[in-house]
């Protein structure tokens, strides 16, 4: 059974266009300032560290709220109401074993920010390929987004 997934998986990655490797390098190439040692900072990276922070205790501790509890001296933020959960639940579990490994969030921050980008650019020329019907406009329209 599982030798049989595996050939699958391998039969749909033989299958796989070329231009999604080139995506992929690309997204890497552009991701190279984020992956090297000096971390980048935005206006609101810290609140989002934090917040990963704050997601990954309550993940470990299997209490999920709104109300981040351990955000501004114990008394509580809400930032579901300003920021959507999904990607901060994202980087929380990558943080989960990220922090294991002896990483701190800056690291996972980082991880989701190169999944992010890279999934960006296959789905656009996966998109691209399905409206135009051409692989060429569809692997310069991805570039150019």
């Amino acid at each position: 059974m599982i030798k049989n997934i595996i050939k699958q998986a391998k039969q749909k990655i033989q299958k796989l266009d070329i231009e999604y490797y080139y995506i992929i390098f690309i997204a890497m190439f552009i991701l190279m300032p984020l992956i090297s040692k000096n971390t980048v900072i935005g206006h609101d990276s810290l609140y989002h560290i934090t917040n990963i922070d704050a997601l990954t205790k309550e993940l470990e501790n299997f209490q999920i709220s709104k109300i981040s509890s351990i955000i501004a001296n114990g008394l509580g933020y809400g930032g579901a109401i300003f920021y959507p959960k999904l990607p901060h639940y994202i980087a929380a579990l990558i943080n989960l074993v990220v922090s294991n490994l002896g990483y701190n969030s800056f690291y996972s921050l980082n991880i989701s920010y190169c999944i992010i980008v890279i999934l960006s650019g296959i789905f656009m020329y996966w998109l691209l390929k399905l409206i135009f019907e051409n692989k060429k406009v569809a692997f310069l329209g991805s570039g150019i987004y």
